[in-house]
């Protein structure tokens, strides 16, 4: 047996004894990432990852660990082994990693390690609160940084900070300024890079320079990183950067703009050409009344222009009212003009009579505006008239 596996068995136990009683006694669940057996003393591994803690959350398992020597098996119960892989917090990693050629570290666990700063399980850090827990949290590091010695990786990524990297290494500095979280430190003689956790939402381009930033710093990292001369190198990627999030930013604004026109044409169309009084309206939507032949309010008419949603919809003028006795002859009726769908509730109840989106429309500014136009006066004058 490898002397590696040997002491991997002796750091199961340990930690074993230190969760097993505690995971008891606050009624969680608690379990390791990656499987630890297929580690040998002639190939190192290149690179851990260290995620905050497991994230399924659950109570105490007594059943999950036969032995202590069931914590080398990884993520796994009833003899069923996750293939963490395919998760979004290492596709994602994988993803930055790829755009330096080292997306492949990923692929092997005998040379890469999945791990977690506390084995403790939650849904979210959130979870991560109260005296005992906090307390048994901040002692179960000790356990994750004995692995980091047993195992001795070339590079470790922390993802996240308060709960992982800043439990990790005393003392980082940013490699990439304050352009994106590549924070930079060191545990023993081994380099940590602590970044903004893969489960959070990423850009392009911060994955794109955070991946290059790691290639170069992983290329050069066996004596400590000088910040002064890796700025210099990072100079040209740093500066493709803020070129592309500077264009990114102006299509998003160019497009915010387009919309709010669109959205004020609309909104004074109604109003003024077909008349149509105000039920009730925010900055981001309004809803008109519309009316029978007698003049009646019978329905009311939606523009919706939310950042996610561009939108025309139909309701009764009460909310999350009953289906009425025209319910089917309204949205038919709808149907035959575009194509709208209702919206029912789980409770049976009529969000929407009908519900088009709008935003792959837009092609063409004035186009879309006098299509959408001939659209609204269609639905007004084919409901005003049942």
């Amino acid at each position: 047996m490898y002397k590696i596996q040997e002491e991997l068995k002796e750091w199961a136990e340990e930690t074993y004894n230190f969760y097993l009683p505690l995971a008891s006694k606050l009624n969680m669940d608690f379990y390791t990432q990656s499987k630890l057996t297929d580690i040998t003393d002639d190939k190192p591994v290149e690179l851990m990852v260290i995620g905050i803690n497991p994230g399924h959350g659950g109570t105490f398992l007594k059943d999950r660990f036969e032995k202590s020597e069931d914590l080398l098996l990884g993520n796994t119960y009833k003899g069923k082994h996750e293939t963490i892989q395919k998760w979004r917090i290492l596709t994602n990693l994988r993803s930055i990693l790829d755009f330096a050629g080292l997306g492949s570290m990923l692929d092997n666990e005998s040379q890469f390690v999945f791990t977690n700063a506390t084995f403790f399980s939650t849904h979210d850090e959130n979870d991560l609160v109260g005296k005992e827990i906090k307390s048994a949290q901040l002692e179960s590091i000790q356990y994750t940084k004995k692995l980091i010695e047993k195992i001795h990786p070339k590079h470790i990524i922390c993802l996240g900070g308060k709960n992982c990297t800043d439990l990790i290494v005393e003392n980082t500095k940013p490699l990439l300024s304050d352009l994106v979280k590549l924070d930079y430190g060191v545990i023993g003689d081994i380099p940590v890079y602590g970044i903004n956790h893969t489960s959070s939402f990423w850009s392009s381009e911060e994955m794109e320079l955070v991946g290059k930033a790691l290639g170069l710093a992983f290329s050069i990292d066996r004596e400590n990183i000088d910040i002064s001369n890796f700025e210099k190198k990072m100079k040209t990627a740093v500066n493709d950067f803020k070129k592309k999030r500077y264009d990114r930013d102006n299509i998003k604004l160019e497009s915010l703009l387009r919309w709010q026109y669109i959205y004020a044409c609309l909104n004074n169309f109604c109003e003024y050409q077909l008349h149509l009084e105000k039920a009730e309206y925010q900055n981001d939507w309004v809803r008109f009344f519309i009316k029978d032949s007698e003049g009646r309010n019978i329905l009311k008419l939606a523009l919706i222009n939310q950042a996610d949603e561009k939108s025309i919809g139909i309701t009764y003028l009460e909310k999350n009212q009953c289906k009425g006795d025209n319910f089917d002859s309204l949205v038919a009726s709808l149907q035959s003009i575009d194509k709208f769908s209702p919206y029912i509730t789980s409770k049976d109840k009529v969000g929407w009579i009908g519900y088009l989106k709008m935003t792959n429309r837009l092609k063409d500014t004035d186009l879309f505006i006098r299509e959408t136009k001939s659209l609204l006066n269609d639905i007004v004058s084919h409901l005003s008239s049942m």
